[in-house]
């Protein structure tokens, strides 16, 4: 009999004959054949579906339970002690999985067996400390195998349930000691492989979701604590290995799918084919989701990224750090690279909830990037040093393209400014991104009042101005037709937008390359007057409603916002009248406005020199 046989009918003759436990079993027989994941699952299956056996069937799996985190966390031989963890981990998962939480906890653990689980915490604690204690490199080498296994159960127990406020399990863990032996694995002082240390960090990121009732997550304090620049500096790393591996998944599947035609998509078959959705048979839609789904492994790059800065800002300082002195790549250069292919994939479907999610955790790690005045500053001062790859989204009029055009010498200013326009381009969707766009005008308000403070000039201006302008085209028709809660949120976009397109009106001056394309501005603003007027007529309107309802406060906001807007169609349009130009030609418009433009007296806004401060993280968007 084979060894994998002989550890299935291991399997059916506990849940068969329960007394079993009861005599002589040989547990170190069980742990020392190789876990059959495939057949425990079945037998899983198979024996719960029987009602009447169920408390029986629940006394055998806390047994196996019980003493599959004996085996680890006494056990000295390291095959036994990952096959004992392996059937912890199939156990455990498949019930936290497949059963609704009334009767998930019976199954797994009574109150003896419930707190055993801190045992095993404690011995991957032991465990973890041996990447910074053993010396001998053939010992590290099998401690390490062992950890890896111990660190993927840990991860399954805590994240099975889907929802980890779900899960009781956590609470064992939240221990000062793992949370050091973790931050010491991590660290550069540590033997562990960077491979390995990514599944520390999802481990991580996991614990530190888990919200209590009436105290702070202890892993939360303990990172914001956290002073040690070798732990600091590790998270730096894996950061950047994750965010490479996804960036180079991404980059190569697309070289691959930009090089086949149409032609040969619709004739041979090829794995990438999967990559496609033929919704239509002459032309095929990419499928973005399954394009994320290859490019990023592990989503919690960003919850993590976003964990570690909302609890210790000091990281920032360590994304603008070039990881070595002779290579001088960014940390923060590269996740805004990473970030443009998430969003594309985001672009691709309105419906895809996670490329939502990951785009939203990539817009508020910039935006918490950018808050910060030291990264303002290296910002507007640093130009790259080599190639920024930037993926464009595929639009009606276009293929998605993958931009190279960043490169030596560019600013890395104009790369966000590129990034946030392109993400404000091509996200006009039925379904309105709101809260994403809040962030965009965030990020672009603050970088906007650092050009103005260190006199540097936007190169990428015409761009922004153009997106702008169509994202109010966009939104106020909106406004007129929405009702409800809609026009709030469309109306408290408007007003964003607003407050950015006047910051240009009021201080362009300071960061535009040169008076034309000041005058560039003016003259988007005047060829859009109707629809400006649109806009206040709806202002005036809401001024009729007789309750300051949320609709009318909205909408009322917007006004002030306006005035220069309508000071400067108002202007330009008495000198037209006064030449007698009915429908002035766009070279007409130019010229006025070259030869008027200091006549005018703008007004300035205190909100212009402000940036609102977002609150806190959109729970709605975790993952």
């Amino acid at each position: 009999m084979t060894p994998c046989l002989k550890i299935v009918t291991l399997y059916n003759q506990l849940y068969d004959d329960p007394s079993l436990i009861d005599e002589d079993f040989n547990w170190s027989e069980f742990f020392l054949l190789k876990y059959n994941e495939e057949n425990l699952i079945k037998v899983l299956r198979t024996k719960f579906e029987i009602e009447e056996n169920f408390k029986t069937n629940c006394d055998v799996t806390h047994r196996i339970v019980e003493r599959a985190i004996k085996f680890v966390a006494v056990g000295s031989d390291h095959r036994t002690i990952r096959n004992a963890s392996q059937t912890l981990r199939i156990v455990v998962k498949y019930i936290l999985a497949n059963f609704d939480d009334d009767k998930r906890w019976e199954i797994i653990c009574n109150h003896y067996s419930f707190s055993i689980f801190g045992a095993f915490s404690i011995r991957l604690t032991i465990f973890l400390r041996e990447n910074t204690d053993l010396d001998i490199e053939t010992q590290f080498l099998q401690s390490q195998e062992t950890q890896l296994v111990l660190l993927q159960t840990a991860i399954e127990l805590i994240t099975a349930t889907g929802n980890v406020q779900d899960n009781r399990l956590i609470p064992v863990f939240l221990q000062s000691d793992l949370s050091n032996a973790l931050h010491s694995t991590i660290s550069t002082k540590s033997k562990a492989t960077l491979d390995f240390k990514v599944y520390a960090v999802k481990f991580l990121s996991h614990l530190l979701s888990f919200s209590l009732d009436r105290q702070e997550n202890p892993f939360v304090t303990y990172l914001a604590r956290l002073g040690d620049e070798t732990v600091l500096l590790g998270f730096r790393d894996v950061i950047f290995y994750m965010t490479q591996i996804a960036i180079d998944k991404f980059s190569d599947f697309l070289e691959v799918i930009n090089e086949e035609n149409s032609s040969l998509l619709s004739t041979i078959s090829t794995p990438l084919m999967s990559l496609f959705s033929t919704t239509t048979e002459k032309k095929p839609s990419f499928d973005h989701i399954a394009l994320l789904n290859i490019g990023v492994e592990h989503y919690e790059l960003f919850a993590f990224t976003r964990q570690l800065i909302s609890a210790n800002n000091d990281f920032i300082t360590f994304m603008t750090v070039a990881q070595k002195e002779d290579e001088p790549e960014y940390l923060l250069n590269q996740f805004l690279s990473l970030s443009s292919f998430v969003f594309a994939c985001f672009k691709g479907d309105s419906e895809n909830e996670i490329a939502k999610k990951l785009s939203y955790y990539c817009l508020y790690i910039i935006n918490q990037c950018i808050e910060d005045h030291y990264t303002q500053n290296i910002v507007s001062n640093q130009k790259l040093n080599s190639i920024l790859y930037m993926m464009r989204a595929d639009l009606p009029h276009r293929p998605f393209i993958i931009d190279d055009k960043f490169a030596n010498g560019s600013k890395l200013i104009e790369y966000i400014t590129e990034l946030l326009t392109e993400f404000m381009l091509s996200h006009k969707m039925k379904k309105f991104p709101y809260a994403h766009y809040e962030l965009c005008f965030n990020v672009l308000h603050h970088l906007l009042l650092r050009l103005r403070g260190a006199s540097s000039k936007l190169g990428n201006w015409e761009n922004v101005i153009k997106t702008l302008m169509g994202l109010v085209k966009f939104i106020i028709p909106k406004i007129g037709k929405e009702n409800g809660e809609h026009i709030v949120e469309y109306s408290n976009t408007l007003q964003r937008l607003l407050i950015i397109l006047n910051f240009f009106i009021a201080h362009g001056d300071t960061f535009l390359p040169d008076s034309e394309a000041y005058n560039y501005l003016y003259y988007e603003i005047i060829r859009s007057e109707s629809v400006f007027q649109t806009l206040r007529d709806i202002v005036t309107n809401s001024q009729d409603i007789p309750e300051l309802t949320a609709v009318r406060r909205s909408i009322l906001r917007m006004s002030t916002q306006l005035e220069n807007i309508t000071l400067i169609q108002s202007f330009f349009k008495d000198i037209f009248d006064k030449n007698s130009l009915d429908f002035p030609s766009e070279e007409n418009i130019r010229q006025t406005i070259k030869d008027n433009i200091g006549d005018m007296t703008l007004r300035l806004y205190a909100e212009l020199e402000i940036v609102d401060k977002i609150a806190s993280f959109n729970r709605n968007f975790n993952i």
